[in-house]
């Protein structure tokens, strides 16, 4: 990006701080093949990369930044990318881990699927078996689970590690 762009981004982010919903268009129209191309090269997908940048711009527009005081708007609108691409790789890396173990079709779990969870999940109380759930099964964020819990990040960080140690522990045996 040159230098241009760069003041321009941050020009139209403080607009859209202060609530100019029009900026984020023009942010949008101006600016979405830019940061949908560095998705791309994280996630190799386009439908993902197409998602993640849509995402993207909608955390703009909701403006969840308001609350911070930022001189770089570049920088922190590819901190936030990069975090959705993070996000997506664990959420197929978890996907892709149990795919030969779990069988769903129209919300019916086989079996075997069943015995496979119950196999991994043996050990964690029901609450951590939620907690799983919602974290890689509905795509939920840390963050967004600790708000609904009521439950510091931190605290909720730690608690999945340990939960992750658990199932390895399982999958091994």
């Amino acid at each position: 990006m040159t230098k241009e762009e760069d003041l321009r981004i941050n020009k139209l982010m403080i607009e859209i701080s202060n609530g100019d919903m029009e900026a984020c268009g023009n942010l949008y129209q101006e600016f979405s093949k830019v940061f949908f191309n560095f998705i791309y090269k994280k996630v190799k997908n386009v439908q993902a990369a197409e998602d993640l940048t849509h995402n993207l711009f909608m955390k703009i527009a909701k403006g969840d930044f308001r609350h911070i005081a930022f001189e770089n708007g570049v920088a922190y609108i590819f901190t936030c990318a990069k975090n959705l691409c993070r996000a997506y790789s664990r959420r197929n890396e978890t996907r892709d881990k149990y795919k030969d173990k779990i069988y769903i079709k129209n919300g019916y779990v086989d079996e075997y699927t069943t015995l496979a969870l119950d196999d991994l999940f043996k050990g964690l109380t029901d609450t951590e078996k939620r907690l799983v759930f919602l974290r890689y099964n509905y795509g939920c964020e840390v963050k967004e689970i600790a708000k609904i819990l009521n439950i510091p990040e931190r605290t909720l960080n730690r608690k999945f590690k340990e939960i992750n140690l658990q199932i390895e522990a399982n999958m091994k045996t």
